[in-house]
């Protein structure tokens, strides 16, 4: 009897965690520790530079918007994810290092590489 109550609970805590992890592959739910929001995108009236990155590592829109926050959160510049195609667009008012945008994405978790440089 024992061993049946056992596998039984073994059984329960395999199903549990395969019905995550097929969420977390399709993209459904909050895979990384909840709803991350979108904060709100700064204008950039006078475009310098423009930079394109792959981005590694993102599996929902929750990654994606906590690579767009941090690095919206540097001054002048503008960051849009794109989680289908796996980069980020960024645009700057100044000049600006790829090396420090990557140093920024590789902070927030993710895997970030210069495909384009339009200085």
């Amino acid at each position: 009897m024992g061993n049946i109550i056992v596998i039984f609970i073994l059984g329960v805590i395999v199903v549990g965690a395969l019905k995550g992890t097929i969420q977390h592959y399709k993209h459904e739910g909050g895979c990384c520790g909840g709803s991350v929001p979108l904060q709100k995108k700064k204008e950039i009236n006078h475009v310098k530079c423009t930079c394109t990155f792959k981005i590694e590592g993102m599996h929902c829109e929750n990654c994606a918007n906590t690579v767009s926050n941090a690095v919206n959160a540097l001054k002048g510049v503008n960051c849009i994810v794109s989680l289908k195609e796996k980069k980020a667009v960024i645009r700057c008012d100044h000049n600006i290092e790829p090396l420090s945008i990557i140093e920024v994405i590789e902070k927030a978790g993710y895997r970030a590489t210069l495909l384009e440089d339009q200085s």
